[in-house]
């Protein structure tokens, strides 16, 4: 069973540190302004073992709409954080270690939902870990939510519809 949230949440002064770095206002809340902050909190973070960090161009392109419930800022987080951690080499990449296959091992996967649950943290403050665990295996999840927060993934829902 996976759980999630157990690292520690950003601090709210290491976000106010990164929005003074980003010269984002004190809010921050538009959707352009809290993607930068998520991508500044994760680059920093996953980036941190390397001599140096990574120059890296990073386009971000979605047909999503922002804040319409459909998990826009997970599937960023997902994207953003598999593409951060197959730069620093914490993960395989899967098109060039693993040949025709083109998927990331389990344990590849466990890494990046983990991380893009931080992602989430920056956006959302307490987000369910639902939407990052979704855009992470594409699939529908079953949660449980017990004491002290965690949420337990059950496994994969298999939905069938039928006539």
């Amino acid at each position: 069973m996976y759980q999630q949230g157990d690292g520690p949440a950003p601090t709210p002064e290491q976000l106010e540190k990164l929005k003074k770095v980003a010269s984002l206002p004190g809010d921050c809340v538009g959707t352009e302004g809290l993607a930068v902050l998520a991508f500044l909190y994760l680059y920093l973070t996953i980036c941190r073992k390397q001599r140096t960090l990574p120059s890296l161009d990073i386009v971000v392109w979605s047909e999503l709409p922002p804040g319409a419930g459909l998990g826009s800022s997970a599937a960023y987080s997902v994207c953003l954080v598999a593409a951060l951690l197959t730069a620093c080499e914490e993960i395989t990449n899967p098109l060039k270690d693993r040949g025709a296959v083109g998927r990331w091992p389990d344990e590849d996967l466990e890494s990046i939902n983990k991380w893009a649950y931080e992602g989430e943290r920056v956006i959302h403050g307490n987000p369910s870990g639902v939407d990052n665990a979704v855009s992470t295996w594409g699939t529908s999840v079953c949660f449980l939510i017990l004491p002290a927060r965690l949420v337990a993934f059950v496994g994969a829902l298999t939905l069938s519809l039928g006539q």
